[in-house]
């Protein structure tokens, strides 16, 4: 599977899943789940401001069968209703609507009936569709400068979406200034670690490090530069040094290149659907149908 449009043709085969969307009075929001509605079949609990959300909803046309609207003004209360709903188990999927970002971590990581897990590292990774197929990108989001054991939780979950997402034996790159290792630079001192580290246990995937973006993703790069390590060109999933790099390299590809993307929050107890206030209804939805392929329920 190397394409948003086979994901959604897998995806309306599926059982249909369940979204809690906390402050969905949100136009692009309501938007993608719309669509969503039509092409995967999903319900939703829309928590939030009950008489905005209708009208928005009347305003796109948005049908209310397989759809629960509940009326939270508050946005603090509203973020843990949904939470709750989805930790009950009577959703399976979180989404963040038009709420502060804070107000709604705070409600994941919640101490007592939040979805953090006691193993993982909360981050997102942002999935790109190019030519080659999907490419994970992570941390975009959450951890600005992840330590070298965080780096390794990344290195796990983000092979984990990989290969739910159908890539059988994901090349993981771990990105720095250069591909030789620089005791100046700490992201390439990491990578060389991370490296021999993989090397002494197989969690199915291939990790190469430290490269340089062009030796990552291309080809002829890597033949110019005459690299010979296990990834030339070829990466699956790169693992940024720092929250910055990530962000400007994730916003950089959709912004100037125009790429389609969506987003996947790791190290959580259920799927989460977690876009920025000014992602338009494309994004959204992309990240929904993530979302949905991550469940225990669909196996694509």
């Amino acid at each position: 599977m190397k394409t948003l449009k086979e994901l959604f043709a897998q995806l309306s085969q599926s059982q249909n899943q369940t979204l809690a969307v906390a402050n969905a009075q949100d136009k692009e929001v309501l938007s993608a789940l719309k669509q969503a509605q039509e092409l995967i079949g999903i319900s939703a609990f829309l928590l939030g401001k009950e008489e905005k959300i209708r009208q928005m909803m009347a305003e796109i046309s948005m049908r209310e069968d397989n759809v629960t609207v509940l009326d939270y003004p508050d946005p603090e209360e509203c973020a843990l209703a949904a939470v709750r709903l989805v930790r009950n188990g009577t959703a399976s999927i979180l989404m963040k609507g038009m709420i502060d970002s804070g107000i709604f971590l705070k409600a994941v990581i919640h101490p007592d009936f939040g979805l953090r897990t006691e193993s993982g590292i909360i981050a997102t990774v942002a999935v790109m569709e190019t030519e080659r197929g999907f490419l994970f990108i992570t941390d975009p989001g959450f951890t600005p400068l992840p330590s070298l054991h965080q780096k390794e939780l990344l290195v796990e979950q983000t092979v984990q979406v990989a290969k739910k997402l159908g890539i059988e034996r994901p090349k993981v790159a771990l990105i720095s200034g250069a591909e030789k290792v620089n005791q100046k630079m700490s992201s390439s001192v990491e990578a060389d670690q991370l490296k021999q580290m993989y090397r002494q246990k197989d969690i199915g995937c291939v990790v190469d490090g430290p490269l340089s973006l062009d030796i990552a993703v291309s080809q002829e790069a890597a033949l110019h530069k005459n690299y010979c390590g296990e990834i030339r060109g070829d990466a699956d999933i790169l693992i940024m040094p720092s929250l910055e790099a990530g962000n400007v390299l994730y916003k950089s590809m959709v912004h100037f290149a125009h790429i389609p993307t969506g987003g996947i929050v790791t190290g959580a107890a259920a799927p989460i659907v977690f876009t920025s206030r000014s992602d338009d209804a494309a994004t959204k939805l992309n990240t929904i149908a993530f979302a949905c392929a991550l469940t225990k329920e669909i196996c694509l």
